[in-house]
Parts: structure tokens; C-alpha cells; sequence
């Protein structure tokens, strides 16, 4: 029975949604068009981990700005500005031996950090309005988590990150933009 299950096939990888605001109202702003700028630089190695995630924290910030921000005017631009889109991955400290075996540890710490600014700036570049939005979670796993409880842990982060970041920035821009809100 053992080498029956040894053979299995490993799950299917998890099918996860793809994260998209479109089913948010649009927030119209008097500017002439949308620039992005992903600022943040990636490591791409321990002890960051985004770059492993189903969506990264800057490719969900970027749709947002996408989805989100319309420029409905004729002069001026906005100008969304990814600061920080990083996760990093803690190892924590597990029970060995044979107290361990009949134990389940949280095995791993993820702390992720989201830092976005939204800037309104004149033809000639200058900067007339800002807002910011920062948020951080962290979230542990069990040692004996499955690649599939992983990847869903990952994505449900990056969709709590981009709900504080989206909830504050709606209460900013409302406060701060309003001469250029239509």
C-alpha cells in the first residue's frame, strides 16, 4: 500500500483567480493620460520571495492603476509609482526529534510590504498633488504545508496587501483630489 502511494501523481497545481479591480468603479481624474513606474527592484533571492508568487505585489499594484485610474482630462498627468513590492520569507523554529515528529510547527514567517504614491503632476512635471498608501502583513505556514496551501497563502496575501493599499487610496484621493476628481 505504501509504494502504491508513493507512485501517485502529484495534485493538480491550484487554479487561483486572476486579481483584477475592473469591478470597481473607475476613478476619473482631470489629467491627460497614466504613467506606471515600477520602482521597485526585485532581488530575486532569499530572503525575498515574490517573484514566486502567483501574482506579484507589483504586477496586482500595476493593475490596479489600470483598472482603477482613468484620465478623463486634456492637460496634466498622473504618474502611479510602485516604491515597494516585496515579500520575504523567515524560517522559523521547528521542534525536532521525536517530540517533533508528533508535532506541527508554523515553519515559516512571510512578511510583505506594499508602497505605492499616486502624484498628479503639470505638463511641465511638476508635482501639484500626492497621495500615498502603505500597508504590511505577514502571515506564517506549518512545515507541512502543501505546494498547493502555498501558493493560495501567497495569493491571499497579495490580495489583503492590495486591499488596505486600494481602501486607503480611495480615502485619500477623495480628500486630496478633489479639484481633480470627475
Amino acid at each position: 500500500m505504501l509504494s502504491l502511494a508513493a507512485c501517485a501523481p502529484p495534485p493538480p497545481p491550484l487554479q487561483l483567480p486572476e486579481l483584477s479591480y475592473s469591478h470597481l468603479d473607475a476613478i476619473e481624474l482631470d489629467i491627460a493620460r497614466l504613467e506606471i513606474v515600477i520602482a521597485y527592484d526585485p532581488p530575486l533571492a532569499a530572503p525575498n520571495v515574490e517573484h514566486t508568487f502567483p501574482t506579484t505585489l507589483a504586477a496586482a499594484a500595476e493593475r490596479w492603476a489600470l483598472d482603477r485610474i482613468k484620465a478623463v482630462g486634456d492637460a496634466g498627468f498622473a504618474r502611479f509609482i510602485v516604491r515597494e513590492a516585496g515579500v520575504t520569507e523567515t524560517a522559523l523554529d521547528t521542534e525536532g526529534g521525536l517530540k517533533g515528529a508528533f508535532t506541527d510547527d508554523q515553519a515559516e514567517r512571510y512578511e510583505g510590504i506594499l508602497d505605492v504614491v499616486l502624484e498628479i503632476r503639470s505638463d511641465r512635471g511638476f508635482r501639484d498633488a500626492y497621495v500615498e498608501a502603505r500597508s504590511m502583513r505577514t502571515h506564517t505556514v506549518a512545515e507541512d504545508i502543501s505546494v498547493n496551501d502555498r501558493r493560495r497563502v501567497f495569493f491571499e496575501m497579495t490580495e489583503g496587501l492590495m486591499a488596505d493599499v486600494n481602501a486607503r487610496l480611495e480615502d485619500r484621493i477623495r480628500e486630496h483630489f478633489a479639484k481633480y476628481l470627475r
